[in-house]
């Protein structure tokens, strides 16, 4: 990890209430969920975490991608399709 002091200035937009998206997978199958209106990150992480029944599960963060569509962000949990090397993101309280 890299860390570097920066000029808050060069943020132009900012979200109060994002949209997350919360995927649970288990063998071969996902299903996924949008999260909308929550207060906090942790309440959308505490929803994921009550939801997953023993499933593996991330949660990711929506943003408008550049060619129209919807990018996701991984804020915490696993990627099912990670590539060997790649690193998942820390769950909260694990």
């Amino acid at each position: 990890m890299r860390a570097e002091m920066i000029d808050p200035r060069d943020a132009t937009e900012e979200v109060d209430r994002p949209t997350y998206r919360a995927i649970f997978y288990a063998c071969a199958t996902a299903e996924e969920w949008r999260l909308s209106d929550a207060g906090s990150v942790l309440e959308a992480l505490a929803w994921v975490q009550q939801h997953a029944r023993g499933r593996g599960h991330g949660l990711w963060a929506e943003y408008p991608a550049s060619h129209g569509g919807v990018g996701l962000a991984l804020l915490a949990g696993q990627d099912p399709f990670l590539r060997s090397g790649d690193v998942e993101a820390p769950v909260a309280g694990s």
